[in-house]
């Protein structure tokens, strides 16, 4: 009689501590487990639930206490593993909590009790959040797949396979999960969780970023900095600052970063990456202060090395940014793709007679690069550079020939915003363009940013802008316009008569030796189809008329200069060391992701 008076007690405190943790009365809901345990120190649920409520409270080792108890009170119960599992996996002892939820599978896993099917369901997503921290990632999706077959409808299930297949950078396969969860947010409100949304536009956003879509990124951030908290308020406002930087939204991305300084002043990233956003924007003085200011703060700063050798070699000491890139190669760990572009940059750089040494470990990252199974376009982009300088050529044009098949679409926003482009002029003829319409609603876009690449740089802008006026061009597909029922481009407006503008003042210190054979021959098949081309040109820009007759009119004895952006079936001149590939990096995506 006193023992069934003892069990009525203990579930009456029990039953109350339940009602007040759902109510969030947490303090409440632990005195009253405590409670149902003095009166039966073996009730295990009262246990499971204190413990809950404790690490709500962020009183983890209480917590832990009463689960490691009912672990031990009872062995077979799942639900106790899983508990204390994630208390493991939350004082970052992963090995503990991957056995721990190994038990709490192995003892629920085959349960036609749905409680207990649940548990299973949990711990299989728990577990597979370790795999993927241990690159383990076929284990990771088996278990993900393994908790929706218990319940298709887990959306922590399906968030964390989206996750998943972006650290694996199976980025469409991503894109598509994110989108199927929002769509599933749009049919039921109460699916998918506020918290979870934010979750999931900030998991998008990155997968956007990568795939080359900053307006899409920048739209996702606006949406979820709402209600967010603090920590993701910080990812997401560093994803929106490099959003901006990709679109060349560069006041913007300096105002983004600039919060994040003010959110915390001790991270040395968040001024590197407000130093790229003022290198861009020309401000070296404030782009060289930030850098040596994250050099200065405690924490990994190698990527200030990176950016202060970009802007050295952008002032023309070469010293001093090959300095800066040996230190970053020592100092940096991981990330083959990066440290094989500072390596060809640093390679540019070197004297002919120290170059041996270098070629040692720009081969070894290309071989890594080289057996990867699935490669982003950009690392194909570096890949067959570094296939340029350790000559292999062949190889080179045949990883080029592989850029205009699956990469096309999502790659041709980042040729336009580095100097890969002539590294894919080695092409061979009838290897054949993209066209500008397969591009679609971004083409405005592009040919504002391919424009503004044209006009600031000052090694190839000359003959890049000549070929822009040529039909015959890859360069004259994207910015011809057809105007007047011409069949020719027209520079009577629009952004060829910007580059025709500018050429007209440009051409006062340009000798007409160094227009290349690729551009000789560009304006010379103009001239042949198009007889009203030079006229067209000499009513308004006579200097500029006049090295278009005298470039076309030359015969092919001049310097040849590397071919750039020319459909026109030229054999590719060889790069040079003088005329380094990657030289004018107009800020590459993978390094601002630091």
């Amino acid at each position: 009689m006193l023992r069934k008076q003892k069990a009525i007690s203990a579930e009456f405190y029990f039953e109350r501590g339940c009602a007040q943790q759902l109510e969030g009365n947490h303090e409440g809901a632990i005195e009253s487990f405590t409670q149902a345990l003095a009166v039966d120190p073996l009730f295990i649920r009262a246990l499971l639930w204190r413990g809950s409520s404790y690490r709500t409270c962020k009183r983890t080792l209480e917590a832990f206490i009463d689960f490691d108890r009912a672990v031990t009170l009872s062995p077979q119960q799942g639900e106790a593993y899983l508990a204390r599992g994630n208390i493991y996996a939350s004082l970052r002892q992963p090995d503990l909590a991957f056995a721990d939820y190994c038990k709490a599978i192995e003892l629920c896993r085959n349960r036609k009790n749905r409680a207990e099917s649940q548990i299973a369901e949990v711990a299989y997503v728990n577990r597979a959040t370790l795999y993927r921290e241990k690159r383990r990632f076929q284990e990771a999706l088996a278990d993900l797949q393994a908790a929706l077959a218990i319940n298709n409808g887990n959306i922590k299930a399906l968030i964390n396979r989206a996750i998943l297949y972006r650290v694996m950078e199976e980025y469409r396969v991503a894109q598509q999960a994110f989108d199927d969860i929002l769509s599933l947010r749009a049919l039921d409100r109460n699916s998918v969780s506020d918290a979870e949304l934010r979750t999931v536009r900030l998991e998008r956003s990155m997968v956007h970023l990568r795939l080359g879509y900053p307006e899409l990124t920048v739209a996702d951030c606006n949406l979820a900095l709402q209600n967010a908290s603090a920590q993701q308020r910080a990812r997401l406002l560093s994803l929106r600052g490099n959003a901006e930087l990709h679109r060349r939204s560069l006041a913007p991305a300096a105002e983004d970063f600039t919060l994040l300084i003010g959110l915390n002043p001790n991270e040395p990233a968040y001024y590197i990456q407000r130093a790229l956003a003022y290198l861009y924007q020309g401000q070296r003085i404030k782009s060289r202060r930030d850098l040596e200011k994250a050099l200065c703060l405690p924490g990994p700063g190698h990527a200030a090395h990176l950016f202060l050798g970009m802007l050295s070699e952008e002032e023309g000491r070469a010293d001093e940014a090959r300095g800066n890139y040996k230190t970053f190669l020592q100092q940096s760990a991981g990330n083959d793709l990066l440290r094989l572009c500072v390596s060809i940059r640093l390679f540019y750089l070197t004297p002919d007679e120290e170059r041996t040494q270098l070629l040692g470990g720009i081969i070894n990252f290309r071989d890594q690069i080289a057996a990867r199974p699935v490669k982003r376009a950009e690392a194909d982009c570096i890949l067959a550079l570094a296939q340029q300088v350790t000559g292999q050529e062949e190889a080179c044009r045949q990883t080029c020939q592989s850029l205009l098949g699956s990469f096309l679409l999502c790659a041709l926003p980042l040729y336009l915003q580095r100097d890969f482009i002539r590294m894919l002029a080695q092409l061979p003829p009838g290897a054949g363009w993209p066209e500008c319409a397969a591009v679609g609603q971004d083409v405005p876009a592009l040919k504002d940013q391919l424009k503004d690449m044209i006009l600031s740089h000052p090694e190839w802008g000359v003959n890049a802008a000549l070929q822009a006026l040529c039909s015959n061009t890859f360069l004259g597909s994207i910015f011809y316009v057809k105007r007047h029922s011409l069949s020719s481009p027209s520079i009577a407006a629009g952004r060829l008569r910007m580059l025709a503008e500018w050429l007209e003042k440009k051409l006062v210190s340009f000798h007409p030796e160094d227009i290349s054979e690729t551009t000789r021959q560009a304006l010379r098949e103009e001239a042949r189809i198009n007889a009203d081309f030079a006229k067209s040109i000499n009513a308004e820009f006579p200097r500029l008329h006049g090295m278009i007759m005298a470039a076309a009119g030359l015969s092919r004895q001049s310097r040849q200069v590397f071919r750039l952006f020319s459909r026109s079936p030229v054999p590719p001149a060889p790069l040079t060391p003088d005329f380094p590939s990657i030289q004018g990096d107009d800020g590459n995506r993978f390094i601002t992701h630091l």
